[in-house]
């Protein structure tokens, strides 16, 4: 009986323990998260918690340190405390406490711009709540996710996590409902559709119950409202906003403070001094946003089609990074999922090793046995079946690992290969999608008064930029047919003058001023091929010749005395060249020997798939000093 009294003290001290450490986390965490002062404190409990053999004071401790030491600046304390906090709750089964933790990690990483990595752990969460069924878990992976997406400017992509993490909230919370409806709010506003943007900013006033969230709405409403380009609206609701009172508007963080007085600004009219407060952002992608409305606002076309060309060259720039950064993960995960594998294959090996190690003993047993009933030859029979067994089975062994590693490299590659496609693409398509976009706006914007000539060079870059999108997609139509091999070849008899002339026509548009296109037509060689894949092909050449020929010419011509049996077409300019180490990497998909002039790099390697159909060739005449001169070989 004594010893049970004992065991019972020690069970109700272990619990007062822990409800103390609960309530001293509730306290610090709620009412002083980030202060750093709580960095002993948490440390002094997690000792206590150690001593007394307690998993959830350990647990309170490192959630006080933590959000103590975030905005320290020291990384590595950060994701030490925070990595062990999640490695015991997820040991101990506390899905809530692990998702939390997670969440607050994830949200680290972006504030660190690391958002690439932010989206990996992201989609890692999302799996583990979709397994454990917790609402939580999908709540905030979904909500992390869309944050991503929007950074991104995928504000499509970002609604739709939106949309799925409310499906997660209570129907009575209101902070999530409010965080979410601010988010898709500023997704509408981020594509242009002000309507719905203004409808989800008022939800998300109307589900704020505290004055920082009243503040947050308040500010979303505004800078909707302002971005809508209704300024009658917005200097009404800004004069009944609570952001006038001096102590709220100290409230906000400084670029949010930036927004408000440049859009105050723009209402009394003062565009100048307007935009000399845009300056002060940090952000440049936000100072290019604010300066392009504050243009529409003053009618200055031209300075808002500058602002937006820069705004898609620095909004590239991040999604290029950001890409990058994926590729970076992606390695890091494929070469953790190459070791796990080498550690399989040797895991297999030593049972391998072991097993015929164990078959050899039986062997000489039966051997033994064999020997001992004077049976040799059956014996002998059964250690050859023995051997034949062991070596199929290492054949087998062998195959297999063979086609694993194959299948990893392949799998490797096909992501590397379908994560520089998107890198490529991403900036051509980019490009002229913002010019038709932006111009677009401008064309159907009520409140611009547009002049005929400013008007017809509009219509004339949306032209000229779907024309650039229909051929992009048009070469990635064409080569992915040629890989599925559903290109059919449709021979008939033509002659090289016709083929030259037509590539001559089509090129001519792209012809710049310091350049002339000579077209050699003194022969008139009869060929029969398929003449529209052959004028394809010779059309991505001269194009290609035109783009890197800064002044002087280019010339087309065909000839029947390089082989006896081809028709020679050859295209030569007076460009800078191509250095003779890269005559076959410059056939590579996507390849550009230089990386700043813009295009896909397709145009050579669709060039080669479509004479390899007509049964020819395309190579580069390394001889050629002049500049570059490519040669395709027809059959006669």
């Amino acid at each position: 009986m004594l010893s049970l009294s004992v065991r019972a003290d020690k069970d109700n001290e272990l619990k007062d323990f822990e409800d103390r450490a609960y309530e001293l986390r509730m306290d610090l965490v709620h009412n002083h998260t980030f202060d750093t002062a709580n960095i002993a404190i948490a440390d002094s409990l997690y000792r206590e918690s150690v001593d007394r053999g307690s998993v959830s004071g350990k647990l309170y401790a490192l959630q006080i340190k933590y959000y103590a030491v975030a905005n320290v600046g020291n990384d590595s304390i950060f994701y030490s405390t925070i990595d062990e906090y999640i490695a015991i709750a997820k040991e101990m089964n506390y899905f809530e406490e692990y998702f939390d933790a997670t969440s607050t990690k994830i949200q680290y990483e972006m504030r660190l711009g690391e958002y690439s990595r932010g989206m990996f752990m992201a989609n890692d969460m999302l799996k583990m709540a979709e397994m454990e069924h917790s609402n939580l878990g999908l709540y905030e992976s979904n909500l992390l996710l869309g944050q991503i997406f929007k950074y991104r400017s995928s504000f499509n992509a970002a609604k739709r996590y939106f949309n799925t993490a409310l499906k997660y909230v209570e129907h009575d919370d209101s902070i999530p409902h409010f965080t979410l409806y601010r988010e898709i709010a500023e997704c509408y506003g981020g594509s242009m559709q002000y309507d719905k943007a203004l409808e989800y900013a008022n939800l998300a006033k109307q589900w704020a119950n505290f004055d920082i969230y009243r503040l947050y709405g308040e500010w979303t409403y505004l800078d909707e409202l302002f971005r809508a380009k209704d300024m009658n609206a917005f200097r009404a609701a800004l004069v009944e906003s609570m952001l006038n009172d001096e102590e709220y508007y100290k409230s906000l963080p400084s670029d949010m403070q930036i927004t408000l007085d440049a859009m105050k600004l723009a209402a009394q009219g003062r565009f100048d001094a307007a935009r000399t407060k845009a300056m002060e952002h940090g952000s440049e992608g936000r100072q290019l946003s604010l300066l392009i409305l504050l243009a529409q606002y003053e009618g200055k076309l031209g300075d808002a089609f500058q602002y937006q060309n820069r705004l898609s060259l620095v909004t590239d720039s991040i999604e290029s990074e950001l890409l990058d950064s994926e590729l970076a993960e992606l390695d890091v995960r494929l070469g953790k999922a190459n070791a796990e594998y080498q550690a399989e294959q040797a895991s297999r090996r030593h049972l391998l090793m072991t097993s015929i190690i164990i078959g050899v003993f039986l062997v000489i047993i039966i051997i033994g046995l064999i020997l001992w009933n004077r049976n040799r030859r059956l014996q002998n029979k059964q250690l050859k079946m023995a051997r034949d067994v062991t070596e199929q089975k290492n054949k087998e062994l062998t195959i297999a690992q063979a086609a694993t590693v194959k299948a990893l490299e392949e799998a490797e590659n096909a992501n590397a290969m379908r994560l520089y496609f998107i890198q490529n693409m991403s900036h051509e398509i980019r490009t002229p999608l913002n010019v038709i976009y932006g111009f677009a706006q401008l064309l159907t914007d009520p409140s611009m008064d547009l002049d005929a000539e400013s008007e017809m060079e509009m219509r004339m870059a949306i032209t000229d930029s779907t024309h650039k999108l229909t051929r992009m997609v048009d070469d990635i139509i064409t080569l992915s047919n040629y890989d599925s091999h559903s290109v059919k070849i449709n021979r008939i008899d033509t002659d090289s003058r016709c083929i030259i002339e037509e590539v001559a026509a089509r090129a001519s548009a792209e012809i710049p001023d310091s350049v002339t296109l000579n077209p050699v037509l003194s022969n008139s060689l009869p060929i029969s091929t398929d003449a529209e894949k052959l004028i394809s092909a010779l059309t991505q050449v001269v194009g290609n010749a035109l783009k890197f020929t800064d002044s002087g010419s280019v010339t087309l011509g065909a000839n029947d005395t390089e082989r006896p049996d081809c028709i020679t077409f050859y295209v030569e300019d007076t460009g800078k060249g191509i250095p003779a180490e890269l005559s076959e990497r410059i056939f590579d998909r996507f390849y550009k020997v230089d990386e700043y002039i813009p295009g896909t790099g397709l145009g050579l390697s669709l060039c080669r798939v479509i004479m390899e159909s007509l049964d020819g060739e395309v190579f580069l005449d390394t001889t050629y000093t002049r500049g570059a001169r490519f040669v395709l070989h027809v059959p006669a």
